[in-house]
């Protein structure tokens, strides 16, 4: 995995950044692309067994959901 993967899956850190997220199963992840998901707000998720990524990525979902449960509403804006 590239810098430019990290680039990609930024676009999502202003719009949902629960979703900026790359999923790298059985991939190299390059120094420059962890440092630059690091510094941008983009999560990678790296296993060699698929079972294990869904795993995490089931526990990140769940945790997402439970802030934003927790978390008081907005209000309308007109």
């Amino acid at each position: 995995m590239h810098k430019r993967d990290v680039i990609k899956a930024g676009v999502m850190v202003d719009k949902a950044p629960d979703l900026a997220l790359i999923l790298a199963f059985d991939v190299r992840v390059s120094p420059d692309a962890a440092a630059l998901a690091k510094a941008s707000g983009v999560t990678i998720f790296t296993a060699d067994i698929i079972y294990h990524l869904f795993d995490q990525f089931s526990r990140h979902m769940e945790l997402s959901r439970e802030r934003a449960r927790k978390a008081p509403p907005t209000p309308p804006s007109y």
